[in-house]
């Protein structure tokens, strides 16, 4: 048995948003904390504790949009490592995530991109992540359910893509009927319908981006995040290969 730990946030300076992966004073503190927390687990199997560039802890009292580059930026890390971890160290041995508090919501969207769906789900075994409701549906349904994002063909959740300048349609699924949507940090170039949850339009800058969705019915308001990439134009990538 392994268990992929995600350790809270020791980046208690503000400095910088996100602290360097070989910063002294988190690593330390860091330290501290896996041998607290991540200890508990030493009975149950291998534990992975991945380093990542941790958020600085005071941007918890900022605005939600404020916090949302700087969480993506931590669990952008914290995904690779997850995917380096099954590639390269599992070995096909069952699994278990665990985080706390702010960093459930980084083992909830591990679970809805990374393993729903995936082959590695044969191997999963459980979640600890106390501090975030996890809706009982999310593992029952190939979409993995509530907010767990797929595609217009009801295929298995995945980070949605696409490419500057070529057309982009995504469909935001739900279980349950939906009365509105609404989304932040949308790329320039593409609209939400915030009656129907389809996200259109010609992407107009490359990169990572980070979405937050809100989605409404009369029993109330769920919120989840969409990790969006937006690749070069692969014409343009031609044109500055030609002599």
């Amino acid at each position: 048995m392994d268990v992929f730990y995600l350790h809270p946030t020791t980046n208690y300076g503000s400095a910088a948003t996100n602290a360097a992966i070989e910063n002294r004073k988190a690593v330390e503190a860091t330290n501290v904390v896996l041998m607290a927390q991540a200890a508990a687990f030493n009975s149950v199997g291998r534990i992975y504790a991945p380093r990542y560039r941790q958020m600085a802890i005071y941007l918890f009292d900022e605005s939600e949009d404020a916090l949302q580059g700087p969480l993506n930026l931590a669990y952008e890390d914290l995904r690779q490592a997850f995917r380096t971890y099954l590639e390269h160290l599992n070995q096909g041995r069952p699994f278990i995530i665990a985080g706390h508090s702010p960093w459930a919501n980084h083992a909830q969207r591990l679970l809805i991109e990374e393993v729903v769906g995936r082959p590695c789900a044969e191997r999963f075994v459980a979640a600890w992540i106390p501090g975030l409701a996890l809706p009982r549906a999310m593992l029952d349904s190939v979409a993995g359910g509530g907010l767990a994002p797929v595609s217009p063909r009801s295929s298995p959740a995945v980070s949605p893509s696409g490419e500057i300048g070529q057309d982009l349609r995504y469909q935001i699924r739900m279980i349950y009927r939906a009365q509105s949507f609404e989304a932040t940090g949308l790329p320039a170039g593409l609209i939400l319908d915030a009656q129907t949850g389809s996200i259109s339009g010609l992407p107009q800058a490359a990169g990572a981006f980070a979405m937050v969705l809100r989605v409404t019915n009369p029993h109330g308001t769920e919120v989840a995040e969409l990790a969006l990439t937006i690749r070069e134009s692969t014409a343009r990538s031609s044109r500055r290969l030609q002599p």
